[in-house]
Order: C-alpha cells, then sequence, then structure tokens
C-alpha cells in the first residue's frame, strides 16, 4: 500500500497517510487538512507521483531506508519502555528529517530543531504528566464542536495550553522553542493550532472572534492600494496617493476555510465533466446543509457565489427546482432562490 509523507500546515508535525487521500484530521494539533489537489488529475504528475511512491517501496534512497527502518526501532523502543534507545533512534530520526527537508526548521538551527523537537516528543512518551496534558489539550477542542458558547471553550483551550506548555518549560530544550513568546505565546499558539482546525464549522466569525478576544489578536483591514502600492484601511478607501478608491475584503475564516474544501468537490466535477450540469448545484446543497443552522443566508450566499460563478441564475435555479423534489431542508433552497 502507497503512503504520501507530507507536513500540516497547522502545526508542522510529519504525517503520512494514503497516496490518494483528499482530507484527513492531523491527530497531533486536530487540524482538519485538505490535500492540495489541483494537479492531482494532471495524467502526466499523477503517473510520476505514483512511480516516485512505487520507487521509495522498492528502490528507497539510503535516507528513506533508514527512516524506515528507524520509525521500527522507535516504536518497539516506546513498547518496550527503553527511553535511551528511543531518544538514540529519535535523534537520528529527527536529523534525517531536517537534512531531506531543511525547510521544516524555520528560523532554527538543525541542532535547536533537533533537540526541542526531541525533548518534546520524549517528554510525552515517557511522562505520564505530561502526556496527561496534551491528552486534555487535544480533548479541550472537541468542546468546540458542541458548545453553545464557544469564546469560553477556546478560553479552556488556551487554559489546557498554558497547563502543557508550563510543563514543557521545565525542560532544558524548551527555552529554545519558548525564546521569542515564553509560555504565554507558546500556549498561545498550541491553541491557536487546534482552534484553527475548526474554523469551516464554527460560523462566520466566530473564529475572528476567538482571535481576537481569547488570543489578543489585532483585527485590521490592513490593505495595498491596487494601483500604486500605499497602505490603505477600511471597507472603501481612497488612496491619499494617487486617488484611486478601492474596496478591501477581509474574508472571514470560516469562508476561506469551506472555500478551500470546496476545491475538492470541484475537482471530482472537473474530473466526471459535470461543471456545465446541474451537479455542481446538487453538490453545492449538500455541502452546505451542515452550517446552514450556524451560518446566516447573506454569508451562505457569499459562498455560493465564490464557489460556482460560473453557474447562471438560470441554472442555479434549474438545479434547485430539481433537487426540492428530494430535498426536506426547504429553507436552505428558499434561501438561495431570493
Amino acid at each position: 500500500m502507497l503512503v504520501r509523507a507530507f507536513v500540516c500546515p497547522k502545526c508542522g508535525a510529519s504525517r503520512e497517510t494514503l497516496e490518494g487521500a483528499l482530507i484527513i484530521t492531523c491527530v497531533y494539533c486536530g487540524g482538519i487538512i485538505g490535500i492540495d489537489t489541483r494537479h492531482y488529475w494532471d495524467p502526466v504528475k499523477l503517473a510520476a507521483g505514483l512511480d516516485e511512491g512505487i520507487r521509495r517501496s522498492v528502490r528507497p534512497t539510503v535516507f528513506e531506508a533508514r527512516q524506515k527502518a528507524l520509525g521500527a526501532v522507535i516504536y518497539e523502543a516506546a513498547t518496550r519502555r527503553d527511553r535511551a534507545r528511543w531518544r538514540c533512534a529519535s535523534e537520528e530520526m529527527y536529523t534525517l528529517t531536517a537534512v531531506n527537508d531543511p525547510s521544516q526548521l524555520g528560523a532554527m538551527t538543525v541542532r535547536d530543531w533537533v533537540a526541542t523537537g526531541v525533548a518534546m516528543a520524549e517528554a510525552q512518551e515517557f511522562d505520564p504528566a505530561v502526556k496527561q496534558l496534551a491528552t486534555d489539550l487535544a480533548m479541550s477542542s472537541v468542546a468546540l464542536q458542541t458548545t453553545t458558547d464557544p469564546i469560553a471553550a477556546a478560553r479552556e483551550i488556551l487554559e489546557a495550553g498554558r497547563r502543557y506548555a508550563r510543563a514543557f518549560a521545565a525542560l532544558p530544550e524548551a527555552a529554545l522553542a519558548m525564546r521569542d513568546g515564553g509560555v504565554e505565546g507558546y500556549a498561545i499558539m498550541m491553541a491557536r493550532n487546534y482552534v484553527a482546525g475548526y474554523e469551516g464549522t464554527l460560523g462566520v466569525g466566530v473564529a475572528k472572534r476567538i482571535y481576537a478576544e481569547v488570543f489578543g489578536d489585532r483585527i485590521t483591514a490592513d490593505a495595498r492600494c491596487k494601483k500604486c502600492g500605499a497602505e490603505i484601511a477600511g471597507d472603501l478607501e481612497r488612496c491619499a496617493f494617487c486617488g484611486a478608491v478601492s474596496e478591501v475584503r477581509v474574508d472571514d475564516p470560516w469562508l476561506v476555510s469551506n472555500l478551500a474544501n470546496w476545491e475538492l468537490v470541484a475537482h471530482e466535477l472537473v474530473r466526471k465533466g459535470q461543471l456545465d450540469t446541474i451537479d455542481p448545484v446538487r453538490a453545492l446543497l449538500g455541502f452546505l446543509r451542515s452550517h446552514r443552522e450556524r451560518v446566516a443566508p447573506e454569508h451562505l450566499l457569499e459562498f455560493v457565489r465564490r464557489a460556482i460563478p460560473w453557474v447562471s441564475r438560470e441554472r442555479l435555479h434549474e438545479g434547485l427546482a430539481h433537487w426540492a423534489l428530494m430535498d426536506d431542508q426547504l429553507e436552505l433552497i428558499e434561501t438561495l432562490q431570493r
């Protein structure tokens, strides 16, 4: 079975998933990740990707083969609670990863990145207290899906992040990871990773409120004039330098997240040759059902305009009329028909 390696864009964890995966959940930060499929259906690139996957399985490089072997060693050492062997294997694994993919290092040196990563992983594997705090942090984010007060739920996530950060701060290597924001900055980073994974399900404006009210972000519409490049601010602003009037639109995280997920559906419509049929309307109805209760009609309409801009108003109404016969959520259809 072929797998693909990638890095979680929210927390940076190295992951593997099935070769054809379209959307998964990161087990480390809880983020919902849509795999970039813009080139997925390109026959040449698809064939090359499959060939590369086969090569890694049957003719791996020395580094790739060693990483696979180390994975087994790390698992066995953890099972046997052999901490010394686990650490040796993990240090080599992190070093191989850094050499193979320097982009993961960010601003850190290889030494600092390896030391910090191994220390964090070791604490979570062998220190019961730290492991429990990490579990508590992960479980605290579940409330975002069920609570009627997402701001309060986000504050609980941040508190769980603070407890974890304080425990991690006791490690000598923690200073490297916390040198910019300290314990509080690290806790906010951890909590933000969890909230980011739920942006598309919280409803319009909720994630922004969390970022501002809980994490202390400054929400701004700062942008630059498209004509001359000067800084402007506001929803509709006249540039003080060139006089051009610019509209500044800051998309809500709900819209951004769901438009990204919708791309997966759109690619499937392209593959099946269904873009010029009523199928995009059917797919859109299914996509929006889970959001109808939390999202106001005007935001649903904005999503429709951005998701299927090629669908004419006539075709939209044709599709809605067709699927209304088998859809019991008529309020959603009536909203889109206005």
